[in-house]
């Protein structure tokens, strides 16, 4: 079971002054087999994907790619070194996008993503399909496991965001904590 309850947009000021916005998604939650037993919990490989937009570009760097060709993804262009700079991140707020998973040891984890931009590089050789130059991210990802205790389901059923095709409400109780007594 997995259940998303809450995904919040990330962004990028660039020192060519680009705003970007992204987001990340969780897919998947698998346990990694044989960590099922251990005394915290299993191991979790978490699937993510990451999307990245431009929110704002100036119009000078618009105008530069307005008459070049759509970008298209192929090895040929992201290898060629030629055709990329890299673009100071100057500020940043992560995205994050977090889940509740019931794993085969009964408890029910809390598990939250978060990714922050670490390099960006800009190519003007090329136009987006909004007409902006591309823009290529390379990102740190950080994810966090905790139990969901009872206070956290609580809150979320009663939020009503437990309303979606495999839903929180027929999970078992989870274990209780210290700090949910």
């Amino acid at each position: 079971m997995l259940q998303i309850t809450s995904s919040k947009f990330g962004w990028a000021k660039l020192s060519d002054g680009t705003r970007l916005s992204y987001r990340v998604a969780i897919l998947t939650v698998k346990t990694v087999p044989g960590t099922e037993s251990r005394p915290i919990g299993p191991l979790f490989r978490v699937g993510t994907i990451a999307h990245v937009t431009v929110e704002y570009c100036p119009e000078e760097l618009r105008e530069k790619v307005k008459d070049k060709p759509p970008f298209k993804l192929e090895p040929s262009v992201l290898t060629n070194s030629e055709l990329w700079e890299v673009v100071e991140v100057l500020e940043y707020e992560p995205a994050r996008e977090t889940c509740l998973y019931q794993a085969r040891d009964g408890r029910v984890y809390s598990i939250t993503t978060e990714i922050e931009p670490t390099i960006v590089a800009r190519t003007l050789h090329f136009r987006d399909e909004y007409g902006n130059p591309v823009y290529f991210v390379r990102w740190a990802r950080k994810d966090t496991v905790k139990l969901a205790g009872e206070r956290l389901l609580r809150e979320y059923l009663l939020s009503g965001s437990g309303h979606t095709g495999s839903s929180v409400q027929a999970l078992p109780p989870p274990l209780q904590r210290q700090e949910d007594q």
